[in-house]
């Protein structure tokens, strides 16, 4: 009986350097009901030799077209068999209980629940201190249950802490390839706001930035968040939100000195 597996999708581009690391802490897990798709994007640097010839039924490999990560995510749950999906991406590691404890919350709540993530550990590129996200000092009742308020105020779930059932995937639809940025953020938000959502209160994963992770298209961020606004803007202003929301969105736009182009972009989108 294949019920309670995992089909675990890890989209992959030019990553050699990190991607054994990232694929092993998967194949360690306590839990061991999945099967880890790799997509590779259009890799170069040896990807596909390298994961054809890891020695793990459990391990399959689906070759992309460069189209970006979202596309990626896509043609794995494209490939997907099982009825629980997750995510890794390839500079990240996972905590061995990651899966079992995650699985656990989502086996045992009822339908209403369509995800549940994890607090992970960031990393840095500068510096060595880490960081706990959410903050460990956010109460419980602000990450879990009716949650799109929250995360209309912030985005607290990443790609790689999720778990879902892959029923709700086929209701609120695939990652939007379209968009410049910000994919795992509106996917999120898409299913908050038809569901609710379960947490685990404990760091499960290892999140590493990276040069290469790093991205440096602020004008992409802010498309985005104003297309978020238009597209959330009844919500908004049902929380009593949408002036925060905003404020805190210019406020960002401030400090990269872009005020006026970004008050006018958020002005087009929203008379559009």
């Amino acid at each position: 009986m294949s019920d309670n597996y995992v089909s675990i999708i890890l989209p992959t581009y030019n990553r050699m350097g990190v991607l054994d690391k990232a694929i092993n802490s998967v194949l360690e897990q306590t839990y061991t009901k999945f099967e880890l798709i790799i997509v590779d994007d259009g890799s170069t640097d040896g990807t596909e030799e390298y994961v054809k010839g890891i020695d793990d039924v459990r391990v399959q490999y689906v070759r992309g077209n460069h189209k970006g990560a979202a596309a990626a995510r896509n043609l794995g749950l494209q490939n997907a068999q099982y009825k629980y999906i997750a995510f890794q991406d390839s500079d990240d590691l996972w905590v061995k209980t990651k899966l079992e404890k995650q699985m656990k919350i989502l086996t045992e709540a009822d339908d209403e629940v369509a995800l549940v993530y994890c607090q992970y550990e960031y990393h840095p590129l500068q510096g060595n201190k880490s960081m706990n996200w959410p903050p460990d000092g956010m109460p419980e009742e602000m990450c879990s249950g009716n949650m799109l308020r929250q995360l209309l105020k912030q985005n607290l779930i990443g790609t790689p802490t999720m778990l879902l059932r892959k029923n709700v995937i086929e209701k609120v639809g695939f990652f939007y390839e379209d968009l410049p940025a910000l994919e795992d953020y509106e996917f999120a938000l898409r299913v908050a706001r038809q569901y609710k959502i379960g947490y685990v209160k404990e760091p499960l994963l290892q999140v590493y930035e990276s040069k290469d992770s790093i991205s440096n298209d602020n004008e992409a961020f802010f498309v985005v968040m104003c297309y978020l606004i238009k597209c959330y803007r009844k919500e908004l202003l049902e929380f009593e939100l949408f002036n925060e929301v905003v404020a805190s969105l210019l406020k960002k736009a401030e400090l990269l000195g872009a005020v006026e182009p970004v008050s006018r972009m958020l002005e087009r989108m929203l008379t559009s």
